[in-house]
């Protein structure tokens, strides 16, 4: 009941100062604390006036009762309307705690179903790596499959080209040794032929001495030593030549029959038949001569 400045400021303003600031509906809220001060008012004002009754000199017992019944009532109202006040708390908490659990029972529904796909999402994930790891095992299968086969391919390769190169190496070698058979028979041959040459040769040589001797035991005139010295030097120059180039053989002997000739000390008649027959020796010398140095040139 009191309405002074200070307490409508303390009503109208500080209480309102007073309400949190997420409040759903402030308006409802001023209007039930307005409602409520009233009602406290209208209490004040009973009582007030019970004391007032009761306080004059004049007991008036039928006042008294009335305005305890009027309190009596207002009191019944009070705590009715507290009694509802607090039942709309309740209800509205009751719905709070009710649409709270229906969010949560929404969002848990919500969790498991988000859990569900991730877990389908993860279950999918794991056979698609699973089949993964299969075709990549398969995968790695037939490259070592196919290595073995390369690499098998190319040892059957490789053994074809190493016996292909044995075969082309013992062909050459054949080839050569067919080759070094052939020269060393032609080289035999060749052999054989200086062979006779030289035994040709040595036994002519050892005809020419053997004339040489007749000649010297023969009578008759004694050519020019210096001439038929010249002409046996030229013959004995072939054989030793012929002999050097055999390696060997049957030396010339001549000099030393030219050296040993007695032409020097014969008589004229003499010396003018040993020089018919050495101008015929020498010519044999010669032709021999010859013949040695065209062998000279083939061989």
């Amino acid at each position: 009941d009191d309405v002074t400045p200070e307490a409508m400021f303390r009503w109208e303003t500080m209480n309102i100062l007073l309400l949190p600031e997420d409040a759903a509906k402030p308006n409802s809220m001023v209007k039930a604390n307005r409602e409520e001060r009233a009602r406290i008012g209208k209490h004040l004002k009973a009582l007030r006036r019970v004391l007032d009754a009761a306080n004059k000199p004049k007991y008036d017992v039928e006042k008294m009762v009335a305005e305890e019944k009027k309190l009596e009532e207002l009191k019944a109202a009070n705590q009715t309307k507290r009694l509802v006040i607090e039942q709309k708390r309740i209800k509205a908490a009751a719905k709070e705690a009710e649409e709270a659990a229906k969010g949560a029972a929404k969002a848990a529904k919500k969790n498991e179903a988000a859990a569900k796909e991730a877990a389908k999402a993860r279950k999918k994930e794991d056979a698609e790596a699973a089949k993964a790891a299969k075709e990549a095992e398969k995968a790695a299968k037939e490259a070592a499959k196919e290595l073995a086969k390369e690499q098998l391919k190319a040892e059957k390769e490789a053994e074809k080209e190493a016996a292909r190169a044995a075969k082309e190496a013992e062909k050459e070698a054949a080839k050569l040794a067919k080759e070094a058979e052939r020269e060393a028979t032609k080289a035999a041959k060749a052999a054989e032929k200086l062979a006779e040459k030289e035994a040709k040769l040595a036994e002519k040589e050892a005809k020419k001495a053997e004339k040489e001797k007749e000649v010297a035991a023969s009578p008759g005139k004694a050519k020019s030593p210096a001439k038929g010295k010249g002409k046996l030097k030229v013959a004995a120059k072939g054989t030793k030549a012929i002999a050097s180039f055999f390696g060997g053989g049957a030396k010339p002997q001549a000099k030393q029959s030219a050296s040993s000739s007695p032409f020097a000390s014969s008589s004229p008649s003499s010396a003018s038949a040993a020089a018919g027959m050495t101008r015929g020796m020498e010519g044999d010398d010669e032709a021999d001569v010859e013949k040695v140095d065209s062998m000279e040139v083939e061989d």
